[in-house]
């Protein structure tokens, strides 16, 4: 009987348990602290309150929170920040994300708005508009570890995914669908080179010059010591008739690789081209001219020596007579470095004709610049088997001329004969320039 009394207690003890009504506790998401730019707009009690639905949230208890909220002002975006979460909490994801937004009117750049709704995202599998609202908590808060983690596990993930679709079509020649896939990989790691340079390549076999410049552009700043790329972007570069820049990356390909000829037949032909731009018309009548003059001979040194010329930064001297004169700047160049000189008055004459004796003299010290600047010059002749019929060794343009001589840039003519006097025509300047040019390189 006694037995019979204890076994029916139990049962009752058990079915009265089981009746017991007991709230769901669910799994919580991190939670932030309400931000201050609402709690200040809230009175005592509801400041109470809506700290009591945080709690709430905190531990999992949705009804409760649920119920205090909808005690409060409907009115207030902290009641709404609270049904949001509760939303989200709940599940209830099309909800949560209207709450948020709602939220976000009224306040745009609160981080725990952009977190919040960023798990909407996320558990909906919006991804690309998930990674872009941890980005913006992540840039409000950089130890947010929260976003920072979830931010960087999606950019990893996806990063991975599209760059093996990318990869996967253009290996198929598919390049328009890879290269909307490179363009999304960028979305999630523009930092990444590789990206770039697909987009960049897809783009110029397109003939669309401009978009492949600026991705070879942004992959050189991305890896500023990769010398393919560099040599990608300088070619980019005169494709788009940019020729400066071109210039400036080819030299520094040929001061890494001194031996390398292709770099240096490119810098040669860029110069070249910059030289057609850029130069001014009465340059390109120099070697035409049957007779140049003083300003002629300045800018042919000036423009042929260009890399050496510029490199080098000397107080100019005192000049009255070429300030609106074409040839003005190579003027002040080379007589600055003292390759030229400037008469006692302090005028340049740069309209006086050149004579063959004054030539010599211009391409002695240019010489001597040279020279002083570590560059090689072999001579082809030994002075003492050079003879003069008509300079005597005691005059000033004897040893000038002796020394042209040496190096083969100037010829006598028969009978011994240098005509110190005679007029240089433009060809014949060009010629010799071009020919101390070369025997510098």
């Amino acid at each position: 009987m006694v037995k019979k009394i204890i076994l029916s207690l139990i049962i009752t003890i058990v079915f009265s348990i089981s009746c017991v009504t007991v709230q769901q506790i669910t799994p919580t998401y991190y939670l932030d602290d309400l931000p201050q730019d609402m709690i200040i707009q809230l009175t005592l009690d509801e400041r109470i309150a809506i700290e009591d639905a945080w709690a709430s949230l905190r531990i999992g208890k949705i009804k409760d929170a649920l119920k205090i909220l909808q005690k409060m002002d409907q009115n207030k975006p902290a009641t709404w920040l609270g049904y949001a979460y509760t939303a989200l909490f709940k599940g209830d994801y099309i909800i949560s994300e209207q709450w948020f937004k709602k939220v976000l009117e009224i306040y745009p750049d609160l981080p725990i708005v952009h977190y919040g709704l960023a798990e909407v995202y996320r558990n909906q599998g919006r991804e690309e508009e998930a990674f872009a609202e941890y980005k913006k908590v992540w840039e409000k808060e950089p130890d947010h570890e929260w976003a920072k983690y979830y931010w960087e596990l999606i950019k990893k993930n996806k990063t991975e995914e599209l760059l093996k679709q990318a990869d996967f079509f253009w290996k198929q020649n598919q390049f328009d669908k890879a290269s909307e896939i490179y363009i999304k990989v960028l979305y999630y790691s523009p930092e990444l080179p590789e990206p770039h340079l697909r987009l960049a390549e897809y783009y110029k076999n397109l003939g669309d010059y401009e978009k492949a410049l600026k991705h070879y552009e942004k992959a050189h700043s991305l890896q500023p010591e990769n010398l393919n790329i560099k040599e990608e972007l300088a070619e980019s570069y005169i494709l788009k008739k940019k020729y400066k820049e071109a210039y400036n990356l080819y030299q520094e390909l040929v001061k890494i690789d001194p031996e390398n000829s292709k770099y240096r037949e490119r810098l040669d032909y860029i110069k070249n081209e910059l030289l057609f731009i850029e130069l001014p018309r009465q340059f390109y009548e120099i070697s035409s001219k049957e007779a140049i003059n003083r300003a002629d001979l300045a800018a042919l040194i000036a423009v042929k020596f260009s890399n050496i010329l510029g490199k080098e930064k000397r107080k100019p001297p005192i000049i009255v007579d070429i300030a609106t004169h074409w040839a003005a700047h190579y003027i002040i160049e080379v007589t600055s470095l003292g390759i030229m000189d400037v008469f006692p008055n302090h005028t340049f004459q740069p309209e006086k004709t050149l004579t063959r004796g004054e030539l010599a003299i211009v391409l002695s010290k240019l010489i001597d610049f040279l020279t002083e600047k570590g560059y090689k010059l072999y001579k082809q002749f030994s002075p003492d088997e050079i003879q003069l019929s008509d300079v005597a060794p005691d005059h000033f343009i004897y040893q000038p001329i002796i020394k042209v001589l040496c190096y083969q840039l100037m010829d006598l003519f028969p009978g011994f004969e240098f005509k110190p006097f005679l007029e240089v025509n433009g060809k014949e300047a060009e010629t010799i320039i071009e020919t101390l040019e070369r025997l510098i390189k």
